[in-house]
């Protein structure tokens, strides 16, 4: 059931409140949790019932290490969580990748190991790295919830379980009790964040996607793409995938509002970005702070020990401190998307401009205009959304030589290439010159994150009276207008 679907707005999410508003006003606050709780489960569960002991089981599992991990002594914790990250590993190894190490196994061997019939449960790669994180700050002297129900509850709540943010055990529980706790201005709040989500997928990323798909499929189709079909393909995928991922963002912010819950950012314009290393602190936030916590760090660190018992010289010392756990940490990212060697080959694109970006800062070299920074940024993160978005290696290929100018001498109409065009310019420039909702709605709290202010000509804040009810009213009548759109969200295949 997608956010965008209308059985989701007209019928779950309003039952799901009433429930959740009932509960608590019967029993409190477990009340409230304990509703949620079943709603996220048959939320969970209408995507197919089959997967739904996955989510219960491991997560059974997990509350029950992290115990083991609480009551435990300093040796034994160590080894519970050994096991514990180790499991949620394999768990999501066995489920994502068994057919693809069984493809790249019959590519070297020369084999025929018939694939296995796995059905991949939604959302399996963001609940293990936030069950990582789990038994990780349990680990840190956190207690575990009393209730299994709380924990469940934690891991399955419908606001985030399919597609993230991923969301810190800490910053979760710290908030139950005022789940169920809504007034009339949270309401108005949350159906307006959510609304500017569900306006930014089913408008504008919808209206990139057609022209995305048509230059891919042509690329794998017919193996040649035309100069202008590749970038104009390649950045409107990327707007496509920006205001799909943007747009599931920020509907989740307002469902969180809507339950009581402050949920973490996880997209903050990285359209504005002007270097690797900002782009990465804008997009995808939640992950980047999972990866630089728990992948990042321990293997710098460990580096670092390293060099520091040994006279190792500056540019070693770089490469083993920092550019080494750099490439680790991006390739597996980029796995962690999909089980492709695309998304390696993205991955590695990208741990190559971090490295880059950093190694120039260190090394102080000229510090280039805002404006050609910027175009370095996202002509590095457009090549990048082309190996994130082909689905073989030569699908990449070709676009990739398209783009610079070796493929075919195509030529779009003049209508497409006129209309695309447009399209494409007005969305940047809005991207770049206006405030995102964040900023809109700032003052209301709607994420526990906080909030960069704005210093644009253009700055607005939502306020609760007449010219703000009257823009949530716009956004609704939009989204009846455009009609139900029921593509899922890009991030969901992850």
């Amino acid at each position: 059931m997608l956010f965008s679907s209308l059985t989701f707005v007209l019928a779950f999410l309003p039952l799901t409140l009433a429930a959740v508003l009932l509960g608590r006003r019967l029993y409190g606050s477990s009340g409230a949790r304990f509703a949620l709780t079943a709603a996220s489960l048959l939320f969970y569960g209408l995507w197919g019932w089959k997967l739904l002991p996955v989510l219960i089981l491991v997560a059974g599992l997990n509350y029950r290490v992290s115990y083991s991990i609480f009551r435990g002594t300093a040796r034994s914790r160590r080894r519970w969580l050994a096991f514990g990250i180790a499991a949620n590993l394999v768990v999501l190894i066995a489920f994502k990748y068994t057919n693809f190490l069984i493809d790249n196994v019959n590519a070297v061997t020369g084999l025929a190991v018939p694939f296995a019939e796995i059905a991949f449960p939604i959302g399996i790669s963001f609940f293990t790295f936030q069950q990582i994180a789990y038994l990780v700050a349990v680990a840190n002297d956190m207690e575990p919830p009393e209730s299994f129900w709380e924990y469940l509850l934690f891991v399955s709540c419908f606001a985030y379980v399919t597609a993230g943010p991923i969301v810190g055990a800490r910053e979760f529980f710290s908030q139950r009790d005022q789940i169920g706790r809504l007034t009339p201005s949270r309401f108005a709040v949350g159906i307006t964040v959510f609304s500017i989500g569900l306006l930014k997928k089913v408008i504008i990323a919808e209206s990139f996607a057609p022209y995305a798909n048509h230059l891919f499929e042509q690329a794998q189709r017919n193996g040649a793409v035309g100069t202008w079909d590749a970038w104009l393909g390649s950045w409107s995928y990327f707007l496509q995938l920006y205001f799909d991922f943007s747009g599931y963002s920020e509907m989740a912010l307002g469902l969180g509002v809507l339950l009581g819950l402050r949920l973490p950012l996880n997209f903050n314009s990285p359209l504005r970005a002007t270097s690797a290393i900002e782009f990465w602190q804008r997009w995808h936030m939640t992950l980047t702070r999972f990866l630089t916590g728990y992948l990042f760090m321990p293997l710098s660190v460990r580096q670092a020990r390293y060099v520091a018992t040994r006279k190792t010289g500056r540019v070693i010392g770089f490469v083993r401190v920092y550019a080494m756990p750099v490439m680790v940490t991006f390739v597996l990212a980029g796995l962690w998307h999909g089980s492709n060697w695309t998304f390696a080959v993205f991955g590695a694109w990208w741990g190559i401009a971090l490295v880059i970006n950093h190694a120039w800062r260190q090394a102080r070299l000229v510090r280039l205009p805002v404006w050609l920074a910027w175009v370095f940024t996202m002509l590095g993160a457009l090549i990048g959304m082309v190996m994130f978005r082909s689905p073989d290696l030569h699908t990449c290929a070709t676009v990739l030589a398209s783009m610079a100018g070796l493929g075919a001498a195509m030529v779009p109409s003049q209508l497409v290439l006129a209309k695309t065009l447009a399209m494409i310019l007005l969305v940047t420039v809005a991207c770049l010159v206006a405030p995102n909702t964040p900023q809109v709605m700032d003052g209301w709290n709607i994420s526990a994150d906080s909030v960069q202010k704005t210093s644009s000509t253009l700055s607005w804040r939502w306020k609760l009276d007449a010219r703000g009810l009257a823009f949530t009213a716009l956004i609704i009548i939009a989204l009846v207008i455009a009609g139900e759109q029921t593509s899922p969200f890009l991030y969901y295949q992850f």
